[in-house]
């Protein structure tokens, strides 16, 4: 039995490295790398908001399995992030934020059944008053490492939108 020539064994490394980047590439491209953050200010996407979430501080990446937990309890709930600090001026282990769902808009009133699972696994509730004007920022969470892009795009956006108007 012959073996295999050197050149050979090289060129399916090479291979098989283009490959490991190009799918690394595309799965940060899938997460949100190339998105344009869409920063503008005008009447918020959702009305007054019944909410079911929980209170973490420390580095925003590890939000994600606060979303993993809250999508897992009521898939069909829009699922809704507050960062509350700029983690280029706070240090990362003090970010504040919370990961929860909304559970009703308006006047609508949360599904009991909703309520009782979100408190069964120690989610806390709030009112989010209905407001005329605010400033957003939408990005995508199509993965865990959409949070980290995340923290790295959204809060410069914020700043230099704020900063002009």
């Amino acid at each position: 039995m012959g073996s295999v020539p050197e050149w050979v064994l090289i060129s399916l490394i090479g291979v098989v490295i283009v490959l490991l980047l190009l799918t690394l590439f595309g799965l940060a491209v899938y997460s949100g790398l190339l998105t344009e953050v869409d920063v503008r200010a005008g009447p918020p996407p959702i009305r007054g908001a019944v909410l079911a979430y929980k209170f973490r501080v420390g580095p925003y990446d590890e939000s994600g399995n606060l979303y993993t937990e809250n999508v897992s309890l009521a898939p069909k709930l829009v699922s809704i992030g507050v960062y509350y600090d700029n983690p280029m001026k706070v240090p990362v282990e003090f970010c504040r934020y919370i990961v929860g769902s909304i559970l009703s808009e308006g006047d609508e009133k949360p599904l009991p059944d909703h309520v009782r699972i979100f408190r069964k696994h120690g989610f806390k509730f709030c009112v989010l008053p209905e407001v005329n004007h605010a400033v957003m920022a939408t990005f995508p969470y199509t993965t865990p490492f959409s949070i980290q892009l995340a923290t790295t795009r959204v809060h410069p956006a914020l700043e230099k939108y704020v900063k002009v108007i």
